[in-house]
């Protein structure tokens, strides 16, 4: 019986997957009619219809996921996360953690044994990095299908796909499907006046029909040698569908070696291939910051079970900073609260990543004249870009650490009914590492201390 329930199963897994893959192959089809038509409506149709069966078919998976990931947040097991991400690679802030999720934060499976303990901890810190490598793997293995499709349509000579990072003012190549030998190795490339910085800035979709020999290495950013191509047509991809009053975030380039290669139709299929690699954005994003809220409710959970018997302060110190290197990039993690016997506030806890020299616990902060020093006295984060300050930070020795002259460093208060007792330092020598998501897991983590 329970073999025949499988079956059953099994046959019905397989029935929506055939049907989903019909959708999305009568949509190709459709597409492939449209750009080939040469009835004018029997284009547009065709394309139009093709490309939101193709569109349909996406919404079903991405649909399908999101609610997998959600019956697994709601089970209390899964502690799945997502890395942290530089500015760099990837050009959305989180949200802030759902409350549904905080709500959930007192779940899960509490085991008494210490063993069973830690090799479920030790699980669920495999399974944050494996759902952080599956989503990245499947967002860029459907960018690579999209584009291999492209290419096809356009009988191009490349087709790529660029990340557009306004704040570094880059261009970073994500993936691209190609017959030259001579495409760059780099993976950002400095905006300039080519036709790929153009569309990224401007928001404007470009072609060029008559790309000369000695005005290509001009126009395009992206071959190492000329390599005789005379077309060339590209669009913006917006994070949303809608690009209204957006920024772009990316750029889909395409280009020939035939001369008067591209037009309107070409645009209209570019388009709906835009549409749709925004939507696959907005629903990735989803998933890593689902991920993300899971990531932070284990730690917490964990933190809280740590501390049930009342244990020392050393002990209270040392499982935040452990829980807290787990989910935000750091250089140097620092705590500091009230010490009796010296009667001022000091340096707890110092954690330093690699080999570079910092200060040592026990030693007094300059509490009238610091940074962290107004910080308690305020009660209020502190966010500091190290390269322009001119203020101190902890005391007057730490002038010699190159750790606290470059990059961004935050101070976070431990704060309970109105009153701090102390507070978290964190560093990174990258500067705008921490996003508000950072502060507020900050937060979030020394709220249960």
């Amino acid at each position: 019986m329970p073999e025949y329930k499988q079956e059953i199963a099994h046959s019905k897994k397989t029935k929506k997957f055939l049907e989903e893959g019909v959708l999305a192959g009568v949509g190709v089809l459709l597409v492939f009619l449209g750009v080939f038509s040469t009835v004018p409506l029997t284009n547009v149709l065709a394309v139009g219809i093709g490309a939101f069966l193709f569109y349909s078919a996406v919404e079903v998976y991405r649909g399908k996921n999101l609610k997998k990931i959600s019956e697994e947040v709601v089970d209390g097991d899964s502690t799945s996360g997502a890395e942290q991400t530089t500015a760099d690679d990837i050009l959305f802030e989180p949200a802030a953690l759902p409350l549904k999720l905080q709500e959930q934060q007192h779940h899960g499976n509490r085991r008494s044994d210490k063993d069973t303990q830690a090799t479920s901890d030790n699980r669920g810190t495999a399974s944050n990095t494996m759902s952080v490598m599956e989503t990245k793997s499947e967002f860029n293995s459907l960018l690579v299908s999209l584009l291999t499709a492209l290419k096809d349509f356009c009988f191009a000579h490349t087709v790529a796909f660029f990340w557009i990072n306004h704040d570094s003012k880059q261009l970073v190549v994500e993936a691209k499907i190609t017959d030259s030998s001579s495409f760059i190795t780099e993976r950002k490339i400095p905006l300039g006046t080519d036709i790929v910085s153009t569309i990224g800035v401007s928001g404007e979709s470009k072609i060029v029909n008559t790309i000369l020999a000695e005005t290509e290495q001009n126009i395009l950013c992206y071959y190492k040698s000329l390599q005789e191509v005379k077309s060339f047509v590209g669009v913006p991809v917006f994070y949303s569908s809608k690009g209204t009053g957006e920024k772009p975030i990316g750029v889909i380039a395409v280009d020939s070696k035939a001369e008067d290669a591209y037009g309107d139709e070409t645009f209209s299929v570019l388009n709906h291939f835009s549409r749709l690699i925004s939507t696959l954005l907005v629903s990735y994003t989803e998933k890593d910051e689902l991920y993300a809220d899971a990531k932070l409710v284990a730690a917490d959970w964990r933190l809280k079970r740590k501390l049930l018997n009342k244990p020392s302060i050393p002990f209270v110190v040392n499982s935040l900073t452990a829980e807290l290197e787990s989910v935000i990039a750091w250089d140097s993690m620092s705590v500091v609260l009230f010490d009796e016997t010296q009667r001022g506030w000091s340096l707890a806890s110092v954690h330093v990543r690699a080999n570079d020299k910092f200060l040592v616990p026990k030693q007094l902060i300059d509490f009238d004249n610091s940074i962290v020093g107004q910080s308690i006295r305020t009660n209020s984060v502190q966010s500091i870009h190290l390269a322009q300050n001119t203020q101190t930070i902890f005391n007057n020795s730490e002038s010699a650490f190159e750790l606290l002259k470059q990059g961004e460093l935050v101070v976070v208060p431990f704060s309970s009914g109105g009153k701090c007792y102390g507070a978290v330092v964190v560093t990174n020598k990258k500067p705008k590492t921490f996003s508000k998501k950072d502060i507020f897991a900050v937060e979030f983590l020394s709220s249960t201390v």
